[in-house]
Formats: C-alpha cells, sequence, structure tokens
C-alpha cells in the first residue's frame, strides 16, 4: 500500500518526510532519488495509534501526535 505523503527540504541540507497512516500496524518506507532506492535510507516502524502524524528527519524518527 502507498500513502500519501509530503517532503520538506529543512534548508539545512536534511528533508522531512511526513505521513498520517491509514491503519495501524508495520510500515516500511524506502525513499528514491532520481528514481533509484537509496539502500541506507530504509525506514521500519510500528503504528499504534492513527491519530498521530509520522514525521521522519534524517536525524531520526519525530512522533507528532495530535
Amino acid at each position: 500500500m502507498r500513502l500519501k505523503s509530503t517532503v520538506i527540504d529543512n534548508h539545512d541540507g536534511t528533508v522531512s518526510i511526513k505521513y498520517v497512516p491509514t491503519a495501524t500496524g508495520t510500515y516500511t518506507t524506502d525513499i528514491n532519488y532520481g528514481g533509484v532506492t537509496i539502500p541506507s535510507a530504509h525506514i521500519t516502524q510500528q503504528v499504534n495509534s492513527l491519530h498521530c502524524l509520522y514525521t521522519y528527519r534524517s536525524i531520526g524518527l519525530v512522533l507528532l501526535c495530535q
């Protein structure tokens, strides 16, 4: 399943990727650049709440519950 995500340029050499999950469970994210998957940018996380906005930034995963 593919989720809609938003990519934000942090203007410091990193980007943030935000998405809202549609179901609980394990989500795997692969990041592509120029159509090529970046092997070190593979992210797996467990989603236990649908009332959260999940944000990944290059320094780690930040969970922002609303």
